[in-house]
C-alpha cells in the first residue's frame, strides 16, 4: 500500500498492484493445503488475512485504479 501511495509513475502503481496480488498467494496456498489435508486453518488467521487483503485492495483501487496490471 505504501508503494502505491508514494509512487510517482505508472510503473510504480503497477508494481504496487503486483505486490498486492502476491499477498494473496499465502492465503490461497493455505486454502489449498487445508482442502487437501482435510484440516481447517486457524479461523482468526484466515479471516483476518482475507479481510486485510480486501481492505488493502479497496484502498489500492481508490488511490491507484490506473495501475491495474491485468
Amino acid at each position: 500500500m505504501v508503494v502505491g501511495v508514494l509512487a510517482d509513475s505508472d510503473k510504480g502503481h503497477e508494481m504496487a498492484w503486483w505486490i498486492y496480488l502476491a499477498g494473496w498467494a499465502p492465503l490461497l496456498l493455505m486454502g489449498v493445503f487445508s482442502r487437501v489435508s482435510g484440516r481447517k486453518p486457524a479461523q482468526p488467521a484466515a479471516q483476518i488475512g482475507m479481510w486485510v487483503l480486501v481492505l488493502f485492495g479497496a484502498v489500492q483501487g481508490v488511490f491507484n485504479p490506473d495501475g491495474w496490471p491485468l
